[in-house]
């Protein structure tokens, strides 16, 4: 049910909320009233990659302070003028990469979003910086890619983008960036779903 059956949700909140609490324990609710969901959390360990610095070092350039406006993942904001000066990662299909203001942890996340494991910062580096990653993308790896409907055709799909990228990411963040991403074992959190249940019409 859960992969075969779309819903519209639409709810309205009766006060302002920030973003992480309408997506976080607000959403809960709901699929808890409405899905009867009963889920449960567990941490296992799991494959990552950890993001250290190469032998040579850091070769990064430093964010001029005021250059654009941090973003919180939980609480990005609802639109900014002009929308250029916020801090993040714009990626073409070419795969250049260009990062203004990034933090490590942020760079992390954006690699982590081309793999089928967590990249976890490990430089020790703290500040924000401006960068730019070209990765050789290989033909037919294009970053934007659909996976395929049907069962295990998502997990197929992350297994084919994790063995087209993991031969270009880590070499170009070595040779442009200076940091190394290391196969690792980390600890990671899974929501494991117990009960879920079709709601009724109203």
């Amino acid at each position: 049910m859960i992969k075969t059956d779309p819903y519209e949700i639409k709810a309205k909140a009766t006060r302002a909320n920030a973003q992480s609490e309408r997506s976080g324990p607000m959403m809960q609710r709901l699929l808890k009233d409405r899905f009867g969901l009963r889920f449960h959390r567990e941490t296992r360990t799991v494959p990552v990659y950890e993001l250290t610095v190469a032998s040579g070092g850091p070769t990064m350039q430093a964010s001029k302070p005021g250059e654009c406006l941090p973003v919180d993942p939980a609480n990005p904001p609802a639109l900014v003028q002009p929308p250029d000066h916020l801090c993040g990662v714009s990626f073409n299909a070419a795969g250049r990469a260009e990062m203004e203001g990034v933090t490590m942890a942020d760079l992390s996340r954006f690699v982590s979003g081309m793999m089928d494991r967590s990249v976890v910062d490990r430089t020790g580096i703290s500040g924000r910086f401006d960068l730019a990653v070209t990765f050789q993308i290989a033909p037919g790896a294009s970053p934007f890619g659909i996976p395929p409907p049907g069962p295990g055709a998502m997990r197929a799909h992350a297994l084919l983008r994790q063995r087209r990228y993991e031969g270009m990411i880590a070499p170009a963040v070595e040779q442009q960036l200076g940091l190394r991403l290391v196969p690792a074992s980390g600890p990671e959190e899974f929501i494991i779903i117990d009960r879920i249940e079709r709601p009724s019409p109203d």
